[in-house]
């Protein structure tokens, strides 16, 4: 049944690209990548947010290239392909930031640090979670500056267990 009406509105959204301006099809095309990205379809889901980040070039509009590219490394997380998404949410970052959008920064940082950390770039991770703990305590965000806390928590809670495995390793000559 979710399949079925997620069908639906794909058709439904498709109707709304073919007969939308160049806003419309921006957001008809956003709408479908997401759908297909809830059906784990990641080409279409890719194929569908680069159309839309294309018609939001088309459009001159910052804040809907910031959605485009935000959109197109969420799929890049979903499916693990985190270089991808890396890239992406670097971009989306830029953008964000130069419009002074301190909310959707927060969010991406803490996107960064994910990706980072799945692509075991400890480093950046922990710099990543940093940057958004800073900017969720400016902006009194409780729940963002408990998620970055956690994951900076786990990083530093890794390295140190890291750390001593390889002491108790060199203690007995291993």
């Amino acid at each position: 049944e979710k399949k079925e009406l997620i069908s639906k509105a794909i058709q439904s959204h498709g109707k709304h690209r073919e007969l939308g301006d160049i806003r419309g099809k921006f957001i008809a095309h956003t709408n479908i990548g997401i759908l297909y990205d809830f059906l784990g379809d990641m080409g279409q889901s890719i194929k569908h947010h680069e159309s839309a980040l294309k018609f939001s070039i088309k459009l001159g509009d910052g804040l809907l290239q910031a959605t485009a590219v935000g959109h197109l490394g969420l799929a890049g997380c979903t499916h693990k392909d985190y270089q991808s998404a890396r890239a992406c949410m670097e971009r989306h970052l830029e953008l964000v930031t130069h419009m002074g959008d301190d909310a959707a920064r927060e969010e991406a940082l803490l996107h960064l640090g994910y990706i980072s950390k799945m692509q075991s770039d400890s480093k950046a991770a922990a710099t990543y979670y940093q940057q958004a703990l800073e900017s969720a305590k400016a902006s009194q965000n409780s729940k963002n500056v408990s998620i970055a806390k956690v994951q900076i928590g786990i990083i530093m809670g890794n390295a140190m267990m890291q750390e001593h495995m390889a002491e108790i390793c060199a203690s007995f000559g291993v």
